[in-house]
């Protein structure tokens, strides 16, 4: 893969991380998918990192992108989760309606990851 894009894989788990992370602190406290989520996260990050060890790019760029991913598995470690956790949709108060913001976040990371 070129550098763009695992550059482009990059701003990808960025976003969806963002999104988790806001979800975890508002609107989808209890949410079990927010666990689901982050997991994924990580081991999508951890992938990316190993990928980006076999790739061909330069090593310079390799350790700037591997510090940032770093960074990236820092920031999901410390998505806070709820100590009981359970579908809000099947116990009839998600505050979102018919669908689920923290799998239409996840459902991102297949546009980055074809």
């Amino acid at each position: 893969m070129s550098l763009t894009t695992f550059g482009n894989m990059f701003r990808g788990y960025k976003i969806v991380l963002g999104a988790i992370k806001a979800s975890s602190e508002d609107i989808c406290m209890n949410c079990i998918n927010l666990e689901v989520g982050k997991t994924k996260v990580r081991k999508g990050l951890t992938k990316l990192g190993m990928d980006i060890e076999k790739s061909t790019i330069p090593d310079e760029q390799k350790k700037e992108l591997s510090s940032r991913i770093n960074t990236l598995l820092e920031v999901a470690e410390g998505v806070p989760l709820a100590p009981e956790c359970s579908c809000q949709k099947s116990a009839g108060v998600c505050k979102l309606g018919a669908g689920c913001y923290v799998t239409a976040a996840m459902d991102l990371l297949k546009i980055a990851n074809p």
